[in-house]
């Protein structure tokens, strides 16, 4: 057995002769929705009776806006990028996260402080020298407010890490030449990013239609090419049929039944009519709406013990760890944070659990941690024991 999927791109609805209507509902003793080259749909057919409905998103890139410093000094520039669930081996790196990474460090002396222009255009030609010039997978520019932004090419890139550090001398005697790196506070904003879903682009890059490039193969349907600049609306439900030919009775003595999945993507100023027409036949409970960032399939599971030691916390060894399932999910891309603004405790995206400056756990407190991936958010409530 394999599985099928058919997915199909709807331009619009008319064929090409002008004169046919691409889908349609048939009445009559069985109602019918007919999408022509490609099949006749029965209420009964739906699986669950559900059709996942996923709205077209044009989508955003992520983005950093760096201030300017405001004291003379030694500064870098430190962003590192990584991407969701695709072409993470372009991303790969000789460590087990995968990621690109700037780091880019200018001098800021006391003439710079009172030209603004000029040390925006410091802080730019540092940071593009950081970017490979075959591979421009950030752009910099300078903005009217005085700030330096740095945005990605591609809204599946995250920025993990945007910082701003400052060059401080360490306290020790006089032979000693260390220097240290202290990220400089409210220094940066961080504009998330927002996947596109349903575009033009999106559909060409990850259905490979043979249109992709579109000289390739010349016998695919010239209606059938994505639209440069429009918006898709996904509509897939599986659908559930005997096959003929196969029956109990014709092979092993039981009913064989064909499960497919039947995947539409419905230029934007049609799918109102496609919409119309499915409920007419399937019902209008039919639609179930799914977000484009899948928020609804993403699972996160704390899986640390819910309480943690006095010692381990002060060790550094208190580590609190969750779980995250779902299509094309990257675990070390989760965030974790504690909910209670004004709690003792503090953790690290890397799950590490300790006190803020000053403070001291202390067996019986409580606090709560967050968990977030994407958009999908878990929350757990632990407890500091002896």
């Amino acid at each position: 057995m394999f599985d099928f999927q058919k997915e199909v791109i709807i331009n619009s609805n008319l064929l090409d002769d002008g004169v046919n209507p691409r889908f349609m509902v048939m009445d009559g003793p069985v109602k019918l929705f007919r999408v022509l080259r490609c099949a006749d749909y029965r209420k009964e057919g739906l699986v669950e009776g559900v059709i996942y409905k996923t709205p077209a998103e044009k989508g955003q890139v992520a983005s950093a806006a760096f201030n300017l410093p405001t004291k003379e000094g030694t500064y870098r520039v430190v962003i590192g990028i990584t991407l969701i669930g695709k072409y993470l081996a372009d991303y790969a790196m000789p460590w087990s996260n995968f990621g690109k990474a700037v780091l880019a460090e200018f001098e800021v002396s006391a003439e710079d402080l009172g030209k603004t222009k000029e040390l925006q255009e410091k802080m730019i030609k540092t940071i593009e020298m950081a970017i490979p010039e075959n591979y421009r997978y950030v752009r910099v520019s300078a903005e009217d407010s005085g700030k330096v932004l740095v945005s990605c090419t591609d809204s599946h890139q995250v920025i993990t890490v945007a910082e701003l550090q400052e060059q401080r001398g360490i306290s020790c005697p006089d032979s000693c030449t260390e220097k240290q790196y202290v990220t400089v506070d409210e220094a940066v904003e961080v504009t998330k990013n927002k996947m596109e879903i349903g575009t033009a682009a999106w559909l060409q890059e990850n259905l490979r239609f043979p249109s992709y490039p579109n000289i390739r193969y010349a016998a695919l349907n010239e209606e059938e090419y994505p639209v440069n600049g429009g918006l898709y609306t996904q509509f897939s439900f599986l659908y559930c049929m005997p096959r003929k030919g196969l029956h109990g009775q014709g092979t092993v003595g039981q009913a064989l039944k064909s499960v497919t999945t039947h995947t539409f993507y419905v230029l934007s100023s049609l799918v109102d009519k496609f919409e119309e027409d499915l409920k007419k036949v399937f019902g209008d409970d039919s639609i179930k709406v799914v977000s484009p960032d899948n928020t609804e399939l993403i699972n996160i599971e704390f899986v640390s013990a819910l309480k943690v030691s006095v010692q381990d916390i002060n060790e550094g060894k208190a580590i609190i760890k969750a779980n995250v399932s779902g299509p094309a999910v990257s675990p070390n891309l989760i965030k974790y944070s504690i909910k209670e603004e004004d709690s003792k405790y503090q953790i690290d995206n890397d799950g590490k659990l300790t006190v803020k400056k000053g403070q001291t756990a202390a067996e019986g407190d409580k606090f709560t941690v967050k968990a977030s991936y994407g958009n999908a958010v878990a929350e757990q409530e632990f407890t500091v024991g002896a």
